[in-house]
């Protein structure tokens, strides 16, 4: 029985298969955590969508800005970007139990018996617990209710709105200034960012009994330079890897790219 952390998969379907082939992937016993971004860029988001929905294992899914923007495109209030591969899943007979079933999903997944939090792309420095919880669950409780359009709209265009903020934290931060001010423009490798550093690398001293996993940042290939927080995503979707982190042994797991998907030099 195992717990695996798996990074962003976006779309990669054969992948993902591959991946759970060589850890050995047991129904019946594992549990996996995925990090968001399950869809977009990739070949495959509607397989990934349909079989992690169908899953029968206990199983989580923190939702990434990928997959909040899938939803947004589907409502009709965002389009698709020119890289965008969501077409197949926008037009498939069950897009609407696929978006009712992603929308339901958490922003944050807080395991206080094993002291890990798995977020997409991290929490702000200043943020305590409480703080993350707050913002987690106005984000969840929007995305799940009724007026989920709504949310939707705030998220992509009230720049001023607690929501907006919120949910750009959890699935966009990677950088911040030295004195805790949120960048969300740069992508870049940490070296490569002037006056700029890591989110994780300004965390209080809260977040030291927590080992947090994340995504959402393929130029730092899976590394940080701080030992409880764990950084999933691999780049698979540009060519990289997939990889997952197994909780009882504290190793990952990686493999090659098996889908077709465009190069990218990090």
């Amino acid at each position: 029985m195992a717990t695996y952390m798996i990074g962003d998969v976006q779309g990669c379907f054969k992948t993902l298969q591959a991946l759970l082939e060589k850890i050995q992937f047991d129904e019946t016993r594992d549990t996996l955590w995925f990090a968001g971004d399950l869809v977009n860029r990739g070949p495959d988001s509607l397989g990934v969508l349909r079989f992690i929905a169908s899953l029968r294992c206990p199983y989580q899914v923190v939702l990434g800005n990928h997959d909040i923007h899938l939803l947004a495109v589907y409502e009709n209030i965002r389009t698709s970007g020119k890289n965008d591969t969501l077409e197949e899943v926008l037009t498939a007979p069950d897009a609407k139990m696929l978006m009712n079933w992603l929308r339901q999903k958490s922003l944050v997944h807080i395991d206080e018996e094993k002291k890990a939090i798995m977020v997409h792309a991290g929490v702000a420095p200043h943020w305590h617990l409480k703080d993350l919880q707050v913002n987690a669950v106005m984000a969840e409780e929007a995305l799940r209710s009724l007026h989920y359009r709504d949310a939707l709209k705030k998220i992509f265009a009230d720049r001023d709105s607690d929501l907006k903020q919120a949910v750009d934290v959890l699935t966009r931060i990677r950088f911040c200034f030295q004195n805790g001010e949120l960048d969300f423009k740069n992508k870049v490798k940490p070296s490569s960012a002037k006056e700029l550093m890591p989110w994780f690398s300004l965390l209080n001293e809260t977040w030291n009994e927590y080992t947090i996993f994340f995504g959402h940042w393929a130029a730092l290939n899976g590394k940080t330079d701080r030992p409880n927080i764990i950084a999933l995503d691999t780049g698979c979707v540009w060519g990289g890897k997939l990889t997952a982190y197994c909780w009882e042994t504290q190793q990952k797991i990686s493999v090659e790219v098996r889908d077709d998907v465009k190069k990218h030099q990090f």
